[in-house]
């Protein structure tokens, strides 16, 4: 990708032109990573579970 942009540039420069940088933007810039992430569900515990970590730790009634 880096490769590609920098051929771009100097193609461009070389031409006396200067850079478009809303068209680099979009033709260099990955896909957001929400597009191409897995979804991993993640259960959160109860919050009474962290009380096991402390040990001695009194909660107050």
């Amino acid at each position: 990708m880096r490769g590609e942009l920098a051929a771009e540039l100097a193609r461009v420069l070389a031409a006396g032109d200067l850079p478009d940088l809303a068209d680099l933007r979009k033709r260099f810039t990955p896909a957001p990573l929400r597009d191409t992430s897995p979804e991993v569900p993640v259960q959160m515990p109860a919050f009474s579970s962290y009380d096991a970590l402390r040990p001695g730790l009194e909660t107050a009634a």
